[in-house]
């Protein structure tokens, strides 16, 4: 006896999304683009149903990118691709870089 899709039980087809594990609308955009581009699925951590965003406690943006992609990780049971950014401006001596954000005070991001 065949049927017309997977038996129940089975494993869904296909590899699972990978997980852009950002809050902001903009950067989902252009990530999820991106792997479109190279034929790769994705989802945003709002589209799993996340709410709360991982607190950047880094000193750069790869550690805040890999606090992001592991914490939604862990979260989620997917692959997840961080990432952060920020400014750097010369004439203050390369801030405020990875805490942009929140370099003017509280409200402010």
């Amino acid at each position: 006896m065949s049927g017309g899709g997977p038996r129940p039980g089975s494993p869904p087809s296909g590899p699972a999304p990978l997980l852009i594990a950002t809050f902001n609308p903009g950067k989902a955009r252009e990530i999820a683009g991106f792997l479109a581009s190279r034929g790769f699925a994705a989802v945003t951590a709002a589209e799993r149903g996340l709410r709360d965003p991982y607190e950047e406690q880094g000193a750069t943006y790869e550690q805040n990118a890999l606090g992001k992609a592991r914490h939604h990780a862990a979260l989620t049971g997917l692959v997840a691709i961080g990432d952060d950014s920020g400014i750097e401006v010369d004439a203050l001596a390369g801030r405020p870089g990875p805490l942009s954000a929140r370099y003017g005070g509280a409200g402010l991001d």
